[in-house]
Order: structure tokens, then sequence, then C-alpha cells
């Protein structure tokens, strides 16, 4: 009877352990939700996208609507913001929403115009010096370029003929064609490499390079078919780059880490999904892949702008000619013969500058 009860209580226990535990893993585990609420004269929308890892927010102050990412741990708490620290400026006024799980930006409107907040010198000093993050200034230069600071990245810098690479560490210049090319529209970056054709072949190519930029070495290898320069890179998915040849009406896979090419069915990839595309409507239409995103980068009137799906916020009071790549939540820029980087902590922050992107940026610059 004992040994009958104590088998009873031990699986009594193990159901409850059991039970516990698939509700705590579903207390903890990510999940989408969404969440209205009130603060002041706030009204908060919050939503937690999990295919995205990030938080969404929306600020409604009287009819004025902010909108917000980031991109941060998963927390199982809701109604996050629990404070709004609002601040009075000169032809309008800035924000910080305050939580004990979050750490948020100031956002701010002047002049009707949503702003970032490093434009705004009046606010210095208003709030902590923890928003403001210094960029170091390297002040070197390798050949025709001035290099201020490379943000930790590493660049591939194109020279007609050959590439400059740059990184904290090295500058290299990576020798490929024999003569000048001023533009090389269907270079790809691709994961940690750049896929670039035999432009020393007229009309069109069969052989094409990659250069590692871990190491910076060069392999070749033919695609055994000639592909016409009147050609276009649509996208770029996994391990893969697609072009479409536009003389010969054909779409093509350069499956780059196999080194091979095939020829395949006209289709678009639409938000992670491949839509079946005539071959005719992707070249008339110039159609190119759309990736899902909660924010864009974009050039309004030759201002810079982080859009949103209802806002759009002001990066840089300068004049922009070319978005080069945006990258972890940073966006790469020109503006004159200057490549600029916008972040969130750091603001707008001078890279290097080459007098060459002052008339030509288009496909010179690829970022790592």
């Amino acid at each position: 009877m004992y040994g009958e009860n104590m088998k009873k209580l031990v699986l009594m226990i193990s159901v409850i352990i059991f039970l516990f535990g698939i509700f705590l893993i579903i207390y903890i585990m990510p999940r989408d939700y969404e969440k209205e609420y009130t603060l002041n004269d706030f009204i908060i929308n919050e939503k937690y996208i999990k295919d995205e890892s990030a938080y969404y927010f929306s600020f409604n102050y009287k009819d004025n609507l902010f909108e917000y990412v980031l991109y941060t741990k998963y927390s199982n708490k809701r109604n996050l913001i629990n404070n709004i620290n609002f601040i009075e400026i000169s032809n309008g006024y800035c924000f910080i929403p305050e939580s004990e799980y979050l750490s948020m930006i100031p956002l701010c409107k002047v002049n009707n115009v949503i702003t970032d907040y490093h434009l705004i010198s009046e606010l210095k000093g208003k709030i902590a010096d923890s928003y403001y993050k210094k960029a170091l200034s390297l002040d070197k230069n390798y050949k025709s370029i001035s290099i201020n600071n490379l943000n930790n990245r590493k660049y591939l810098i194109w020279n007609y003929k050959s590439f400059y690479y740059i990184d904290n560490n090295i500058t290299k210049e990576i020798k490929l064609f024999s003569s000048d090319h001023y533009q090389i529209p269907l270079a790809t970056k691709i994961n940690n490499y750049l896929f670039i054709p035999d432009y020393d072949n007229e009309y069109k190519f069969s052989n094409v390079y990659s250069i590692n930029i871990n190491n910076q070495k060069i392999s070749k290898w033919n695609l055994k078919r000639d592909i016409y320069y009147e050609s276009r890179i649509l996208g770029v998915r996994d391990k893969s780059i697609f072009l479409i040849d536009e003389k010969e009406e054909v779409l093509y896979e350069i499956v780059t880490h196999k080194e091979k090419l095939r020829k395949i069915k006209g289709q678009i990839l639409v938000d992670d999904e491949f839509i079946k595309t005539d071959i005719k409507d992707i070249i008339n239409k110039k159609l190119e892949f759309e990736t899902k995103s909660l924010f864009d980068y974009k050039l309004i009137d030759g201002k810079l702008y982080k859009i949103f799906n209802e806002t759009k916020i002001l990066l840089s009071s300068k004049e922009v000619t070319n978005i080069i790549d945006n990258i972890d939540n940073e966006v790469y820029y020109i503006s004159g013969d200057t490549l600029y980087l916008y972040s969130e902590l750091k603001g707008e922050v001078k890279l290097i500058t080459n007098f060459e992107w002052s008339f030509n940026s288009d496909n010179m610059i690829f970022i790592y």
C-alpha cells in the first residue's frame, strides 16, 4: 500500500513539474503581441515582432505620430514604457520614452519635421551625455583617399581597374583588369565575397571573379555560358545571385559557393517567397527582389530620411546624392565626395573622402 502511494505521489509530482515546465516555456518564449495604452498625453502602441526580433512602438502626441523600432532581447513584461521625459525646444519639442527594460533615444519634431536629435544643437546639455557616442578619428591617407573613420568595417573601393581594400589594419590594392572600367553595375556583394564579371571582355562575359573579403584572395571561374553585359542583378538569396540577361531574355541563378550557373524560370522574390513572374515583365517593369523590412532609408529632395509605415525622420542636413548600403541599423551614404555613416547613437559620422565620388559613386563602394 505504501509503495503504491509513493508511486502515485511521484507521478503527481512529475506531472506538476512537467506542467510547470510547459508554463515556464510558454511564458518566457518570445511571441508576437500588440498593446495600446496611454501615458500622459501620449497614446502608445507597443508591438513585438518575433520574426524580426524587434519591438515596434508608435507614439501619438496630439495627432503627431512618431514611430520607432528597437532590435533587442524579448521581455515577457508588457506596457514597457513607464515614463515620458518631455523637453521643449525652439520651434518644437523632443521626448524620451523611458523604460526599466529598454533603452530608447530622444524623438524630436522641429519646424513640423521629425528630425534626428543629433541635428538639434539646442538639445545638447538638456539630455544625458550617454545619448551622444563619440566616433574616433583615424586621420590617415591611402593613395588618393582620405580616411577619417572606418566604423570597424571592411571596404572594397573601386578604382576603375582594381579595388582598394581598407580595414583598421590593412590597406592594399587588389588588381583585376588591364583596362579602366568606369561602371561595374554587375559587381555584387554576397556574404563575405564580392562577385564581379571579367569586364576586360567586350559585350559579354563568361569568366567571373570572386574576392574573399576576409583574406582578399581572388578566385576566377568560368560560367560555361556567355552572358551579355545588358544584364541586371535582381537580388541575392542565401548563397546565390539572381541575374537576368535582358538581351537574351534569360534568368540565371549563380550559385557562388559551388561556382555554378543554372538557367531558371521567371520568378521574383517578394518577402521571402518566390513568385512566378513572366520574364518579359521582369525586364519591362524593371522588377527586382523585394525584401521585408520594418523601415527603409530614402532620399527625398536630396535629403536622407528613415521611412516607417506612416512617418519619416530627417537624418542629415547635408545634400545626399547616393545611399550606398545599410547594415545593422546603420546607413552609409554619399554627400559631395565623402562617404558618411548614420547611426542612432553616433549620429552622422564622416568616414572616407575620395574626389571621384563627387561625380561617380554608383556601385563603387562595398562595405562588410
